[in-house]
């Protein structure tokens, strides 16, 4: 994450934020495809939430601003795209860190279920990550 902080402010510095907010501009004329793609283009970065909201965040506010879509509404759209999404993506940095928690946890109850099987059971019970999706 620290990295990817790092990257923000080398893609600020350099208008790498405006270069692609300029391709997603051509495809979001009107305030709602504005919005739809700041949730599609948060869906592309399902690894990492903070990363998510770091780079999808200033590159989409160059976007809304000019269609007049809310620096709130914005930030909510980014938000409830990163957190959810990066919960439930089985590939990412979050599930890493939380599979190895479940793992830890079952080993120390002598459990040999794998905290990867745990995960999977447990996505049908993530209320939250699934109705920030719909």
């Amino acid at each position: 994450t620290f990295l990817i902080a790092g990257m923000v402010g080398v893609m600020t510095k350099s208008a790498g934020f405006e270069a692609l907010g300029g391709l997603f501009s051509k495809l979001a004329s009107t305030s709602k495809r504005a919005q739809l793609a700041t949730i599609l283009s948060g869906c592309l970065m399902f690894f990492d939430d903070y990363s998510n909201c770091l780079v999808v965040g200033p590159t989409m506010r160059n976007v809304c601003d000019p269609l007049l879509v809310s620096r709130e509404k914005l930030a909510f759209l980014v938000d409830s795209s990163a957190a959810p999404l990066a919960s439930i993506a089985i590939i990412g940095t979050w599930i890493g860190f939380e599979i190895g928690l479940i793992q830890s946890q079952l080993s120390a109850e002598g459990i040999t279920e794998s905290g990867f099987s745990v995960f999977i059971r447990g996505l049908p019970s993530r209320f939250y990550s699934i109705l920030m999706l719909m």
